[in-house]
């Protein structure tokens, strides 16, 4: 199974680019939490975070939808949602093509569910000037 680091898909190489690497979205706020079912036999959820980099100045809000997803377990959706790691690891075997997400939370969401597909897009960033 790849971790992390290795695992490669739909616009991470944006992420990568603008942060220098693939975050673990420390303190990273849940801004929102889709979960859609109108397609009879899958669902998707379409996930929306905020996340800053003190080190570097630098915030970006993305976009992250898992498609086809299975074996959905979430838990404490509260009014503020705050991860404390997204991890993604990838499982593709003959057999199976899966990604497997753990959101661990910092405060509120939580949980962990397996999916075939997956596409981030930044929607806003930004460096943040510092204050002398």
């Amino acid at each position: 199974m790849k971790k992390n680091a290795e695992v490669n898909y739909l616009g991470r190489d944006e992420v990568v680019s603008f942060f220098g690497y693939w975050p673990e979205f420390c303190d990273a706020k849940i801004r929102a939490f889709i979960f859609d079912r109108t397609k009879e036999h899958a669902c998707s959820i379409k996930v929306r975070i905020y996340y800053i980099d003190s080190n570097q100045n630098k915030s970006a809000e993305l976009e992250i939808e898992f498609g086809d997803v299975s074996e959905l377990n979430i838990n404490n959706i509260f009014t503020d949602n705050v991860l404390d790691n997204l991890i993604i690891n990838s499982n593709k075997s003959l057999l199976n093509n899966q990604y497997e997400v753990l959101f661990i939370a910092c405060a509120g969401l939580s949980g962990k569910f397996m999916c075939e597909n997956i596409q981030v897009k930044i929607k806003s960033m930004e460096s943040i000037e510092k204050e002398d």
